[in-house]
């Protein structure tokens, strides 16, 4: 039998490292990845899990049903802001944490599944590079220099997602390409730009149609991440010790330079930060409380300042105290007074004492319970809208609306309605007269006999509900360096509340945290009263409600 020549001798060992090295140039060189969770997996549970407790919070504060869950629907920025979206009124005053915590949160499904989508694809390659620890620290520095980025750009913009650490990772990524002798396949070439590429359009593509999405994050992100990738890919042309010890330094290192940054931002951002009224803002998302007089703020007086520089001297429960004096100091300054670090300095000394304290107080809850027999057989509906404790207050004043919208949206082909004579509209003049047009415009027509789609018995109900309530008893004044009086204040405000015993039986969804009544911006509401009496007309003007910008 004979031998084809070219699988003879040289020729045959030549054709044999020829394939070897095409095979090496396709096969990647990057260790497997991990067999234990990942760190990109444990980042996608994190995003995921924070944004379904914000979506049952969401819901259970506006009482929704299932079915009206706002997957898809953007949160309201008040939620976003209270779950730790990146906020330069708070985030430069104190909170700083917000620049982490925003990098988890989102603002609606789409937002949600986006970011997902492009940390996965981009987050499997930096667990074949890293440890778990460096990828996470990774998603860490590079979230934290975005939202700085985002804080310098637009302080006053309320600011969330996760894509700013995505561009940091995608930095990284295309350092690595560029610098590092990591010996990346073609295959793995391909993918990664494949990603990469596709991240800006898409990314472009969903900033034009939400107009909120937030360019100085991503920038700040990729800027990041490609510096860091820079410095390691470095240490890819070392030996293994040597590149575990050079790796270690700059993880240990690289947050320097945005503390640095952040301190900078503080700084240059102050003046901006503090001449907006985080109150105005507050009063326009918060539902009235029982304590109307301090979220409703007098006018701002026309004289003078009566000091200049004030010195804060206040006692007192710590937290109330730290949280206080951080709004107060921004009130003050947006009114023209500057707050001094010393008695010496200031014109006048804010001296003051703030406690808190628990009261017992019944308050009241309008229950509108709908008894309907249909063809669907006979279903019970309990409308709770209402809560008050003033006594004599109408608590169905705005029932008739959310009853007639609860009917239509269980029966969608209903077309007549039967009022049964059992029913006690006279409980209320004002839901007996506005039930009647509320069901016509839905497409309802009542008829007075015969028969119905829907015959419908009403009870109005007033139930009593026992609870306690934290106050914060604030009694503060202001002399001058003779210790003449300037101004004193004194009172109490509600800052939570919550249920004496179990949830009643009647609506237990709705009572069973009072949050959505009851609020913490008392403290708020007071600073602002103080800094009203001391204000310059020459301070800043107020700003409008703040942007929000999608990272």
């Amino acid at each position: 039998m004979s031998t084809p020549a070219n699988f003879n001798g040289s020729d045959a060992t030549a054709v044999s490292a020829a394939l070897q090295e095409m095979v090496a140039r396709e096969t990647s060189s990057l260790p497997p990845r991990p067999k234990r969770m990942s760190a990109t997996f444990l980042l996608l549970l994190a995003n995921s899990l924070i944004f379904s407790a914000m979506l049952v919070h969401s819901d259970y504060i506006m009482a929704k049903a299932a079915g009206d869950a706002l997957v898809f629907s953007d949160f309201d920025s008040a939620l976003l802001q209270k779950w730790g979206g990146d906020y330069g009124p708070l985030t430069l005053t104190g909170q700083f944490w917000r620049i982490i915590t925003s990098t988890f949160l989102h603002w609606n499904g789409w937002h949600l599944c986006m970011n997902m989508l492009f940390l996965f694809g981009l987050g499997r390659y930096l667990d074949r590079l890293f440890t778990r620890t460096q990828t996470l620290a990774l998603y860490l520095l590079t979230g934290m220099a975005s939202s700085i980025f985002s804080l310098a750009w637009s302080p006053l913009a309320i600011s969330a997602g996760a894509s700013g650490a995505i561009y940091g990772q995608a930095g990284v990524l295309i350092a690595l390409l560029c610098f590092a002798r990591s010996n990346f396949s073609r295959r793995d070439i391909r993918n990664l730009l494949l990603w990469i590429i596709l991240l800006m359009p898409i990314e472009l593509l969903w900033g034009h149609v939400s107009k909120r999405t937030g360019y100085a994050a991503h920038l700040g992100g990729i800027l990041c991440g490609f510096g860091i990738g820079i410095l390691l890919a470095r240490t890819f042309r070392l030996s293994p010790e040597e590149r575990a010890a050079r790796q270690r330094r700059v993880w240990q290192f690289a947050a320097v330079p945005l503390v640095i940054l952040f301190t900078i931002v503080m700084q240059v951002r102050r003046n901006a930060v503090m001449g907006y009224a985080i109150l105005e803002y507050v009063h326009a998302q918060t539902p009235v409380s029982r304590h109307p007089s301090l979220l409703s703020p007098t006018p701002l007086p026309s004289p003078p300042p009566r000091i200049a520089r004030v010195f804060l001297a206040l006692k007192g429960e710590p937290k109330l105290v730290h949280y206080f004096s951080g709004l107060l100091n921004a009130e003050l300054e947006n009114a023209g007074i500057a707050v001094t670090g010393s008695e010496h300095d200031a014109d006048g000394v804010l001296r003051g004492e703030l406690k808190a304290q628990v009261e017992h107080i019944t308050l009241s809850m309008g229950v509108v319970k709908m008894y309907i027999n249909s063809q669907r057989g006979f279903q019970t509906i309990d409308s709770c809208r209402n809560l008050s404790a003033i006594g004599d207050s109408n608590l169905y004043e705005q029932s008739a609306a959310s009853a007639v919208s609860e009917i239509r949206n269980r029966y969608h082909d209903a077309r007549t309605i039967r009022l049964e004579p059992a029913s006690d509209l006279a409980a209320s003049r004002q839901f007996a007269a506005e039930f009647p047009s509320e069901l016509k415009t839905s497409g309802l027509t009542m008829v007075q006999s015969g028969p119905a789609d829907i015959a419908l018995q009403i009870t109005l109900l007033t139930q009593k509900l026992p609870v306690e309530e934290d106050e914060a008893v604030y009694d503060i004044k202001i002399v001058n360096s003779d210790g003449a009086p300037l101004f004193k204040s004194s009172g109490s405000g509600g800052l939570s509340a919550r249920l004496v015993g179990d949830a009643p039986a009647t609506c237990p969804e709705r009572l069973a945290d009072l949050e959505w009544i009851y609020n913490s911006n008392t403290l708020a509401s007071i600073a602002h009263k103080v800094a009203n009496d001391l204000y310059a007309p020459q301070a800043a003007p107020r700003a409008a409600k703040p942007a929000s910008k999608r990272k």
